[in-house]
């Protein structure tokens, strides 16, 4: 004869295993994806660093910088782009990590 206390306490504990290990996978696949899409936006915006406009643009702020300094940044678009990079970084949307990889000096 099945004892229906001990049926319903093994129900119970099997219910909130299932519960507990269903919240563990839904974290696993959240922390995934965001890695994921750190990953992507970091390969994008490396892209975008590397496309002609902003190849041009730092071409002109570099000369710029050697031939009189920096008083009159008339192209702000290198330093928008890093400080872009850097809030990102520092609200954790890209991987600090991946960031130095793609942007850091070799």
């Amino acid at each position: 004869m099945v004892d229906l206390y001990s049926l319903t306490l093994w129900t119970a504990i099997a219910t909130w295993g299932l519960a507990t290990g269903i919240v563990l996978l839904l974290y696993w696949q959240t922390r995934q994806a965001q890695r994921l899409n750190s990953a992507n936006a970091v390969v994008q915006m490396r892209e975008r660093f590397d496309a002609p406009r902003m190849r041009r643009a730092r071409r002109r702020l570099s000369e710029e910088w050697l031939a009189d300094g920096v008083e009159d940044l008339s192209s702000v678009e290198v330093m928008t782009f890093f400080e872009l990079i850097g809030a990102q970084t520092r609200r954790k949307i890209l991987d600090e990590d991946m960031v130095w990889e793609a942007f850091g000096g070799s």
